[in-house]
């Protein structure tokens, strides 16, 4: 049994854009008709050049000093049935605190609060923390995790083992690299109004923000905070993200200390959090076209105090929002995802005798879920891109495909072998002295690793619509290239995919197997020697060679619809061939 606490504390302060940051596209500088993207229609440089952005803003963030605590508590213990069965049964309880701030400057989005706007009946707005009420999310206290694990000795030379178990993870309070803080109010951004209707071009970068920046308010303006702009918040009831595993391993002792091992393995995990938009617009309003992008009168004129919602006239979709006083709601730890993961194991050992060992690891498994990965893209270039956006807020389901992390096939060998020269080996049996020195002590060592290539997600700009683009009802697949250079200029068919029209959403799944990215073989060796001088004393020297064949691994292609390289690889990954030599003194 046993007891783990911890009092948990971060201090950050983020100046998230406190300069300004502006991101131009294509969309004001393409046509005929503005509304259709297409890989000769616009320039993201021709609109830099214009200086139009699409969107823009300049931030003044918040200092935070963070605290919260984390208790567990565990029971287990191992029941010897008989000669053959041993049990291992377990009870793991854990709470984790939710987060409280030194100076208050926290808040969550209470979606039944009354708007201080006058004209609508609209609901939601910022709870501020407080004296008293410190805390901006509840505490999951149901995290009780049982454990179950067995082995069976069948034969004299065969076990098998099982087992299942809960497993908590803490909940994830940071979508970025950086952490955030619900902090809006002690925080402020300034959005650049670009343009009204997405279309024609308001104001440009030569005088972006001509109302000046927005003074953090703190909590005095209560519900009135941030109108007009995206909420940014923690999830306020949230359910502790958890994980079910479970596997089953037959293992067997071979001739000549070989060992066989075959596993299943399997994992399924619920309330997995991502970030969740709760102010998209409802799909049923994207029949109304181009009249979402039409002008009206602003319902809100006088009472906002800055962005588009502070203009005499605004766009319809903007009215037609669930809480059209935000920009937008965002939820970055909605606990809404799944996984469903899967694989079997084999494992082929032989242990080390005689001066060799190597070890065979091949695993065939599939990962699904229904939310990107959450991984950073910083220092992290395997997996850097692999996050497809959501399509439509209304049907998560859809989002339901294999994972951009899935990897069907991994292979690995390591392997150790002292080379057969010097003292009581094949060759040069009889060196001594300063030759057999120079002969005795050689080990030979290495990795080599393969693996298939991830799912490739495709995306296409969709003028007031989804993100991904329309299958021309065939695999993009190609499977007959001629040589690697044309692998590289055309990794997928690309007349395969079709860029929807404005206002709809592509039939393109978030994923797909059937058109994946290139394959990763590495292979590291390494010579040593270690020479003994004296009793107590050796010299060990070590050649060491990672990726030793200087294979390039290719990223993966570009999947954008309307990119001018679309189906191209133009980078790669890893590293290429490295050298080191070292020497090391053993006394």
């Amino acid at each position: 049994m046993g007891f783990d606490g911890r009092l948990r504390r971060l201090n950050r302060a983020s100046v998230t854009a406190g300069g300004g940051r502006y991101n131009f596209t294509r969309a004001f500088t393409q046509g005929p008709d503005p509304n259709q993207a297409a890989i000769t229609a616009g320039s993201g440089m021709a609109s830099f050049l214009l200086g139009v952005p699409q969107t823009g803003d300049a931030n003044i963030g918040a200092a935070v000093a963070l605290q919260n605590f984390y208790f567990a508590g565990y029971l287990q213990d191992d029941l010897r049935v008989s000669s053959k069965l041993t049990v291992n049964v377990g009870l793991r309880y854990e709470v984790e605190s939710p987060y409280t701030e030194r100076y208050n400057q926290l808040n969550y989005f209470d979606f039944g609060l009354a708007s201080p706007l006058r004209g609508q009946p609209l609901t939601g707005g910022l709870i501020f923390a407080k004296d008293g009420s410190r805390t901006t999310f509840r505490s999951d206290r149901n995290n009780f995790a049982p454990r179950f694990g067995f082995a069976y000795s069948a034969q004299r030379k065969t076990v098998v083992r099982g087992g299942f178990g809960f497993f908590y993870s803490p909940l994830e309070t940071s979508n970025s690299d950086t952490g955030f803080s619900p902090s809006d109010g002690f925080s402020s951004a300034t959005p650049m109004i670009s343009t009204l209707d997405g279309v024609r071009p308001l104001r440009s970068v030569g005088n972006p923000f001509p109302e000046g920046l927005i003074r953090p308010a703190g909590s005095s303006l209560g519900a009135a905070t941030f109108l007009g702009q995206t909420i940014n918040v923690w999830m306020n009831s949230p359910t502790t993200p958890i994980v079910y595993q479970w596997n089953l391993d037959i293992q067997r002792e071979l001739p000549k200390a070989f060992l066989l091992d075959l596993a299943y393995t399997a994992s399924h995990g619920s309330h997995l959090t991502q970030g969740r938009d709760f102010n998209a617009l409802d799909p049923s309003f994207l029949a109304l076209g181009t009249g979402l992008q039409a002008l009206v009168d602003n319902p809100f004129a006088g009472q906002v105090p800055t962005g588009p919602l502070a203009q005499p006239r605004i766009a319809r979709r903007q009215t037609l929002l669930p809480r059209p006083q935000f920009g937008g709601v965002m939820v970055i730890n909605d606990t809404s995802a799944n996984s469903t993961y899967h694989a079997m194991n084999l494992k082929m050992e032989k242990r080390y005798r005689a001066g060799a060992g190597f070890l065979m690891a091949y695993t065939w498994s599939k990962l699904i879920s229904d939310a990107r990965n959450g991984l950073p893209t910083l220092d992290n270039n395997q997996n850097a891109g692999l996050n497809p956006g959501v399509q439509n807020w209304y049907d998560l389901r859809s989002e339901r495909s294999v994972s951009e992390l899935d990897v069907a096939h991994t292979l690995t060998l390591s392997y150790v072998a002292e080379l057969p020269f010097g003292k009581n080996k094949q060759f040069f049996a009889g060196a001594r002295g300063m030759a057999g020195k120079i002969v005795d002590g050689w080990q030979v060592s290495g990795v080599t690793a393969w693996r298939s290539g991830f799912p490739l997600n495709f995306s296409a700009p969709i003028t007031g619509g989804g993100n991904r683009p329309n299958s021309a009802g065939r695999s993009a697949r190609i499977s007959d290239h001629a040589s690697r250079a044309s692998s590289l200029r055309r990794w997928f068919d690309t007349t395969a995919f079709t860029v929807p029209p404005p206002f709809s959403f592509g039939n393109t799944g978030r994923n797909l197997t059937d058109v994946r990215g290139p394959r990763l073989f590495n292979w590291d060796v390494s010579l040593a020697k270690t020479t003994t001088i004296t009793e107590r004393v050796r010299l060990q020297f070590r050649a060491e060679s990672f990726n030793v064949m200087n294979r390039p691994n290719f990223f993966l292609p570009v999947t954008n619809a309307v990119n001018v390289q679309f189906g191209q690889i133009n980078a790669t990954i890893g590293n290429p061939r490295i050298n080191q030599l070292a020497m090391k003194l053993l006394f």
